[in-house]
C-alpha cells in the first residue's frame, strides 16, 4: 500500500517547494554477489536546506528485457520495483539470469520529489540460465468419444518458473502395448505447441488403450535451447465419460 501511493504521489503535478526536497540520487553502482544475489547502491545527494529529521524514501524502478546481448529496444516499459529508507538494497533472487536490467532512483519525502537519477548502465548476471522447470500440473481435462468410435483428451498444464521466458512446448505421445517383459511404447508421436497455449486436444486416439504423455517446456537463450525436464502422465482411454463432447 505504501509503494503504491507513494508512485501515485510521484506522478502527480503539485506544487514543490525546492530548498526541503531530497536531491536526485547519483553514482548507482551494481554489484553482483554469490548465490544469484546483487547488491545495489547510489549516493544521496544532501540539501544544504533540508530538514534532517525528514524521511526520505527511494524508489527504484528497473526495466529489462531476456537475451544473451543488450538492446536497448527490446526493454521493457518502467516498472515499480521496491522502496526503501537506505541507500543500498540486496536483491535475492529478483534478478534472473539471462536478462539484462536497468535501474533508475528517485528520492521523495513529504515535500516531493526533484525526478529520478541517470539510469544505470545495463546489469546482467554472469550466471548461465538454467533450462525451465517441468510443466506443472498436467492433467487430463476431458476425455470423450467421438461419433467415429476414436477417443479424443484435453491435456492442460500451468506454465512452469524458468530463468527466460518460456518459447514453447513439445508434447510426446504413444500407445503402450503389453510385451512379453514390461510395457512397451510404441508409434510414439510429438508436437510443438505455442507459448500461449495451456491446452492441446489430442484427437483419434484408439479406444481401450493406453497412452503415456511427456511434456516440455522449451526456452531460448542465444542460439542455444534449454529444455526442461517432462512431465509425465498416462492416459487410459477405457474412462471416458460417454456423451460429453
Amino acid at each position: 500500500m505504501l509503494c503504491s501511493s507513494l508512485w501515485n504521489y510521484l506522478s502527480r503535478a503539485r506544487p514543490i517547494v525546492i530548498c526541503c526536497v531530497p536531491g536526485i540520487p547519483r553514482e548507482i553502482i551494481i554489484t553482483e554477489l554469490r548465490k544469484r544475489a546483487v547488491h545495489i547502491q547510489w549516493t544521496k545527494k544532501s540539501h544544504y536546506n533540508l530538514n534532517n529529521s525528514s524521511t526520505v524514501i527511494f524508489l527504484i524502478e528497473e526495466r529489462h528485457h531476456p537475451g544473451k546481448h543488450y538492446t536497448e529496444a527490446k526493454l521493457t516499459k518502467w516498472t515499480p520495483f521496491l522502496t526503501t529508507d537506505k541507500t543500498e538494497c540486496f536483491l535475492k533472487k529478483a534478478i534472473k539470469p539471462g536478462n539484462w536490467y536497468q535501474f533508475k532512483i528517485a528520492a521523495v519525502n513529504e515535500n516531493g520529489t526533484k525526478g529520478y537519477s541517470k539510469t544505470s548502465y545495463p546489469f546482467s548476471t554472469s550466471v548461465s540460465p538454467k533450462p525451465p522447470k517441468k510443466p506443472l500440473d498436467i492433467a487430463v481435462s476431458r476425455l470423450y468419444k467421438t461419433k467415429n468410435g476414436s477417443i479424443n483428451a484435453e491435456l492442460k498444464w500451468k506454465e512452469p518458473p524458468s530463468d527466460l521466458p518460456v518459447q514453447k512446448y513439445k508434447l510426446f505421445w504413444s500407445i503402450r502395448l503389453h510385451g512379453i517383459k514390461a510395457l512397451d511404447s510404441v508409434f510414439v508421436r510429438h508436437q510443438f505447441v505455442s507459448k500461449e497455449q495451456k491446452t492441446f486436444l489430442l484427437k483419434n486416439l484408439s479406444a481401450n488403450s493406453e497412452y503415456f504423455l511427456q511434456l516440455q517446456a522449451i526456452s531460448q537463450f542465444g542460439k542455444q535451447r534449454l529444455k526442461s525436464d517432462k512431465s509425465n502422465l498416462l492416459l487410459n482411454t477405457t474412462l471416458y465419460k460417454k456423451g460429453v463432447p
